[in-house]
């Protein structure tokens, strides 16, 4: 019953949360209740407020799945609104009626999915022809460039952040920090610059950093030192393969017989692993060439008739088989970070069977095939001692 002469716009709503300072709801007054859902229920809210100084705002909450068990309550909403320094405030349309939009950047949707989103005619607007002062671009700097990867050291990381005219933004603007190691994830400007302290974590790639304000981001890399090669870890699994005629280079491996394995040993750098045949049975063993060709009844063995030498050649157990060896190599450095870019050679023998280059993480995975029984494995990498493995009887 109030009359206002010199309103030029109104816009309904309600209930009212604030008045002169304290928190007055009026559902009741305002027939959105007595005390119903309207209270009780949490959703997406939107509110208008003025401070003491006659500032307006305009504030929403938003993030819920439309089962009123997420969101914001209005007795809550009215509290944020008095801690912010609210003394009047009037409650709007909630639900899927919330969204706001600052710059044609969208940063409140009331149910927090698209398919709940109603179809609202009204819209609050306000037009600001003036230079924007927010964040638009955010320039890193690192303070050393690089960092040792020892888990302790650490950079200062510098953002130094402007509005869209190159201006430096208001002191007091935060600026967010997202990376591993970082200590302070949030800072705020002061001339123009926030900082933050990043320590150096074990990694085998630089460290990732993203730093936002406002909607002005920032992605760059945080680079890293390591130490020489201090350590080749490796990790082999042997397979064999028996066949019933010769080897051929040009052969299709799978065609041979049943496989047989290792066990993978555990990680051992820089150390001799061999087989040996304490488990095979002693018939099975290779005799001796020196030891008598005299039969186990005392008979001596006849020389081969000339119808025997027709006969094709026995073909050596030696030609039967094909190891193939699986094989991983790492190299790291003395703080336990794998390094890119070393060269690991695998030999048998003295004869190369293969260089390779370690990936990002330091390591390199290779398979190799080696006809016959035997092996004499050896992986060196420059500056490291050699990793040996003998294989010198067939699997059993």
């Amino acid at each position: 019953n109030r009359v206002w002469p010199d309103i030029e716009l109104a816009l309904g709503g309600g209930p009212r949360l604030l008045s002169g300072g304290t928190m007055q709801l009026t559902t009741d007054e305002e027939a959105l209740g007595p005390k119903g859902n309207d209270i009780t229920r949490s959703c997406g809210r939107t509110a208008v407020s003025t401070d003491s100084q006659g500032r307006i705002a305009f504030s929403t909450a938003s993030g819920y799945s439309d089962n009123h068990s997420e969101g914001i309550k209005l007795d809550q909403m009215a509290h944020l609104l008095l801690r912010s320094g609210a003394v009047d405030a009037v409650n709007l349309d909630g639900g899927g009626s919330v969204n706001m939009a600052i710059r044609g950047n969208l940063v409140a949707h009331g149910p927090g999915a698209g398919k709940y989103e109603r179809p609202v005619a009204n819209a609050l607007v306000l037009y600001d022809d003036r230079p924007s002062t927010a964040p638009a671009q955010i320039d890193l700097q690192f303070e050393p460039a690089k960092i040792q990867a020892d888990g302790s050291s650490s950079c200062k990381v510098v953002a130094l952040v402007r509005d869209a005219q190159g201006n430096n933004v208001q002191d007091g603007t935060s600026v967010f920090f997202h990376a591993p190691g970082i200590k302070a994830t949030r800072a705020f400007t002061v001339s123009g610059q926030a900082y933050a302290e990043c320590t150096a974590l074990r990694l085998s790639t630089p460290i990732p950093i993203s730093v936002t304000s406002g909607f002005a981001k920032a992605q760059a890399f945080i680079g890293l030192k390591y130490s020489d090669p201090d350590r080749m870890l490796v990790r082999w699994y042997r397979t064999v393969k028996d066949s019933d005629f010769p080897l051929r280079s040009d052969e299709d491996s799978s065609l041979r017989g049943p496989a047989r394995t290792s066990p993978t040993p555990m990680l051992a750098p820089g150390s001799e692993t061999k087989e040996t045949a304490e488990d095979v049975p002693e018939s099975e063993q290779n005799s001796d060439p020196g030891e008598s060709q005299e039969q186990n009844d005392g008979r001596r063995q006849e020389p081969p008739s000339a119808a025997d030498a027709l006969q094709p050649a026995p073909i050596a157990a030696e030609a039967r088989r094909l190891q193939i060896i699986d094989i991983r190599v790492r190299i790291i450095d003395k703080w336990y970070n794998g390094l890119s870019f070393q060269t690991v050679e695998i030999m048998n023998d003295g004869k190369m069977l293969g260089s390779y280059t370690t990936d990002q993480y330091g390591e390199i995975k290779a398979s190799v095939q080696i006809p016959g029984e035997t092996a004499k494995l050896e992986i060196r990498s420059a500056g490291l001692q050699p990793y040996k493995v003998y294989f010198s009887e067939s699997l059993q």
